[in-house]
């Protein structure tokens, strides 16, 4: 039989059922956006938890700003800026060392070179919490805290010397509207992760950054807290002040690996079951009510059909089930995405996971299909 013949069959016959099929295609669009989110959420916090593993010691805390609305709207609580750290920095016998950042996106002109490049904003503390090296010339101190000086991430300077001799130190840079002298060209930085990397990053002075911009709110700040103080007494203290303060601090992650992995672990194991539990429901009652309209779709066949009958149930079967599979992975792909914008994800979606459903559901649609079309052929038989 002809495809067009079939298709326009296929959607003379699933028209007649329009209020069954809608729901069989409801529900395979939740086993498979539920599928999906499974396979995703797995991928998604390996990611996420090597992440956090390269880029924190078990002494490190970090206070990321979500950028997700407060509970008791903005204009109700302090924002996270230099005043509000004081009282964390003025502990000494728990936080060994902080250091605060702020990132924006500028435009570099350089040896005739333009580039859109990470800015950040930072403390001389930065290359102390974070470990980082530095390969020519030397970090900011706490003399350079208000003065136009740069120090240029490793990949940025090798995308910028002239020559493997070249180390950039004392030569000018324009970064938007600020020209810059370079002081120093930092060491490769793998302890960092890709989201946090100063690789890729030209670094300045934080006070001679807002000299340029509106105070900021800090983006990150992470603390180094002292080794022979509890993981547990570290983390109290620094939710306490930073609430005393703040009054709200819905809008920040106070993070760290335990407290990720605590977190996480619990959230998985539940969504684990959720989600397994609807997309295997789903998948159940939309494989049993195709066979079932199929089925009941052979006394309505007309003559015409009884020779290709198998043939066009298993072309229905596939038509629906392919629909409401490739329907529910685009479900899935865009709760995957709004779920990395909540939490701060690096990944937003699974190509793996999509084309893993995708193609299990295509496959289920053809078993169905076969199973459907083999049952009408024995039913014609038995009543012809």
């Amino acid at each position: 039989m002809r495809p067009a013949t079939l298709l326009t069959r296929s959607s003379g016959h699933l028209a007649q059922n329009r209020k069954v099929i809608r729901i069989i295609i409801l529900f395979l669009v939740l086993g498979s956006a539920s599928l999906y989110l499974l396979l995703y959420l797995g991928s998604a916090v390996r990611q996420e938890m090597a992440r956090r593993f390269q880029s924190q010691g078990l002494d490190l805390f970090t206070i990321i700003n979500r950028h997700t609305p407060p509970q008791r709207g903005a204009g109700q609580i302090r924002p996270l800026d230099l005043e509000a750290l004081s009282i964390l920095d003025d502990a000494g016998d728990i936080i060994a060392s902080l250091s605060p950042e702020w990132r924006i996106t500028e435009t570099l002109f350089f040896n005739n070179t333009e580039l859109d490049v990470p800015v950040m904003g930072v403390m001389e503390s930065f290359a102390d919490v974070h470990r980082l090296s530095v390969e020519y010339g030397r970090f900011f101190t706490r003399y350079d805290s208000a003065r136009a000086f740069c120090v240029v991430g490793n990949r940025l300077y090798q995308r910028l010397k002239r020559s493997p001799a070249d180390s950039l130190i004392g030569r000018s840079a324009l970064i938007g509207d600020m020209v810059c002298d370079i002081i120093g060209v930092l060491g490769p930085s793998p302890g960092l992760s890709e989201e946090y990397s100063a690789d890729e990053t030209i670094l300045l002075p934080y006070i001679t950054l807002a000299q340029f911009y509106q105070q900021p709110s800090l983006a990150k700040v992470t603390l180094r807290t002292n080794p022979s103080i509890s993981f547990a007494d570290a983390e109290e203290f620094i939710r306490r002040r930073l609430s005393d303060y703040l009054d709200d601090i819905s809008a920040y992650e106070i993070s760290n690996q335990r407290l990720f992995l605590s977190s996480v672990s619990r959230r998985l194991w539940i969504s684990s079951i959720v989600l397994g539990v609807v997309g295997s429901l789903s998948f159940i009652f939309s494989a049993w009510r195709l066979i079932h309209i199929m089925s009941r779709s052979i006394p309505f066949r007309t003559p015409a059909e009884d020779e290709k009958l198998g043939q066009q149930i298993f072309f229905e079967s596939i038509l629906l089930g392919g629909s409401g599979v490739i329907a529910g992975t685009g479900v899935g792909l865009l709760a995957s995405w709004i779920i990395a914008r909540y939490f701060g994800w690096l990944q937003a979606g699974s190509v793996n996971a999509a084309l893993a459903v995708t193609g299990c559901g295509l496959v289920l649609a053809m078993i169905l299909g076969w199973s459907s079309a083999n049952s009408a052929r024995i039913a014609r038989r038995a009543d012809p």
